[in-house]
């Protein structure tokens, strides 16, 4: 058998194999702590810690207390996020918001697997292999559960990948207000592709984009993102 590992070093390669264990469900190791939600007066707070696709699992929850919340602002704090799945935060939208969205991103990325990778799915692709693009549209239809007007994203220099991707979404189009600093990217960026040989449980990870992240600014700039400092931020600035 002929195993074939693209544009990863070796030493990687075997670092991120050894984390595997013969029942292991994803390809990294999921973050504790998940999502925190509380209410402080006339907020209603959600920490994401994680995009993990299982935070899927604690919107329910999330929904269940919101119909006891009678204040009128939402805060999303993704500024320690370093991303996961973009399902979690489209299925978020489409809770909070009465809105239907129709986005779409230029996408880029670098190798001759990832433009393989894209077009297998009949996208139009422009460039060549050493430097492509394409345009992502994100359809999030409203499931009418709230319509929350005063809605605010923190982000920080943590903000990655998909969180990147959820901060662009919401500055472009006014789903959220977003307060912080700068991300760290990589949200309009083909990230990596791991995969794990189904028989073998050999990790493989295809050549990609990754050296030079484009990054999200906010709206607001504001160095000390803890939530009570940005409730005080949005009261006093009436935003």
């Amino acid at each position: 058998m002929m195993i074939i590992i693209l544009e990863m070093p070796i030493k990687e390669v075997f670092d991120s194999y050894s984390k595997l264990g013969k029942d292991t469900s994803y390809l990294h190791e999921e973050n504790d702590r998940g999502v925190d939600c509380y209410e402080d007066k006339e907020f209603f707070v959600i920490e994401f810690h994680s995009f993990d696709i299982s935070m899927l699992n604690s919107l329910a929850q999330i929904n269940k207390e919101l119909q006891d919340f009678h204040g009128d602002k939402i805060i999303i704090d993704i500024s320690d996020n370093e991303g996961g799945s973009d399902i979690v935060w489209k299925k978020l939208v489409s809770y909070l918001s009465g809105v239907d969205y129709r986005y779409k991103s230029k996408i880029t990325g670098h190798g001759k697997a990832s433009k393989k990778y894209v077009e297998s799915y009949d996208i139009d692709v422009q460039g060549s292999e050493s430097k492509f693009s394409y345009i992502d549209c994100i359809d999030i239809q409203s499931e009418k559960l709230f319509d929350f007007k005063k809605v605010y994203l923190i982000m920080g220099d943590k903000t990655f990948s998909a969180a990147d991707s959820f901060a662009r979404f919401s500055k472009s189009t006014g789903f959220a207000t977003v307060i912080g600093k700068e991300s760290a990217g990589f949200g309009t960026g083909l990230d990596p592709m791991l995969l794990k040989l189904p028989y073998t449980n050999v990790l493989v990870m295809l050549d990609s984009v990754g050296k030079y992240p484009e990054t999200t600014k906010p709206k607001y700039q504001l160095n000390n993102i803890c939530i009570k400092d940005v409730e005080q931020y949005i009261v006093t600035n009436n935003i």
